[in-house]
Formats: structure tokens, C-alpha cells, sequence
């Protein structure tokens, strides 16, 4: 193995972990966020910090419903779980897109989070998107190196 395929393979190897980094950020939402609406809906305020905005929204709009608004909740951050986990498996293959999808949908769920003024939980989408875009970052420059390798 020549010295410079040596260190673009080490370079390739950092950067590919660093994507994979940013994208297992998807499956932290999908669990963090059903793990705490069951605690939400358990009276454990505290959890309130990791749970998705359109699943606030929900259980804002629905308050009083009983166990039908409680349900309607959880449903609405399982199937958002899901979705994210989805987006967890495409961007550990390294598409730029699918970062770019996840990162909006999470965005807009954070805006959501600031519509019914969980202000944790906007905090918590920054931090969580900042860490997501670093994954997209890297996973952009992984493509680069491949590309960048083929044509040598």
C-alpha cells in the first residue's frame, strides 16, 4: 500500500466515523422520544425535554381527552420515532440528502416545541441539530474522498 493511499484511507476511516456519529443522533430521537412521552404521560414532567414538539402539540391540543389524548400522543411519537429511525438507517450510509431531510423534520418539530414554549426542548433540538449537521458535514466530505479516490 503506497503512503498516500495509507493516509487517505486513515482520513476516510475518521470522517466515515464522524457521520456515522452524527447519523446514530436520528435513533437518539426516536428512543428519547418515546421513552419520555411514556414518562410525560406518567406525570414525569422532567421528561418533557426529549419529547418531539408535534407530540407536545398533540397532547396540548387534546389536554382533558383522557386516555384518547394520551393515546393519540403516544401514537403521534411512535410513528415520528419511526420515521427517524429511518432516517437513522440511510444516513449511516452517508447520504448527504437523508441528513438534510432528517435535520428539516426535526427543525420543524423544534418549531413546534417553541409554539407551545417548552423551552428545553427547543434547547435540546439546537444541541441535537448541531450534532446531526456535523454528521452531514463529514458525510459530504466522505463523498468528496470517494469521489477524489476513484479519479486517481
Amino acid at each position: 500500500m503506497q503512503p498516500n493511499s495509507a493516509l487517505l484511507l486513515e482520513q476516510k476511516l475518521r470522517v466515515e466515523a464522524r457521520a456515522r456519529s452524527g447519523a446514530d443522533w436520528f435513533y437518539w430521537i426516536a428512543g428519547l422520544s418515546v421513552l419520555s412521552s411514556l414518562a410525560v404521560l406518567a406525570n414525569y414532567d422532567w421528561a418533557r425535554v426529549f419529547v418531539l414538539g408535534a407530540a407536545q402539540l398533540v397532547e396540548h391540543t387534546v389536554w382533558g381527552a383522557g386516555l384518547l389524548g394520551k393515546g393519540l400522543t403516544l401514537l403521534v411519537s411512535v410513528a415520528l420515532a419511526a420515521i427517524f429511525v429511518g432516517f437513522g438507517i440511510h444516513a449511516r450510509r452517508g447520504l448527504p440528502r437523508v441528513f438534510l431531510a432528517g435535520m428539516f423534520l426535526y427543525a420543524v418539530d423544534g418549531l413546534l416545541a417553541l409554539l407551545v414554549r417548552t423551552w428545553s426542548s427547543v434547547a435540546f433540538h439546537v444541541f441535537v441539530l448541531l450534532l446531526v449537521y456535523s454528521g452531514l458535514v463529514a458525510a459530504s466530505r466522505l463523498q468528496q474522498l470517494n469521489r477524489s479516490s476513484l479519479s486517481t
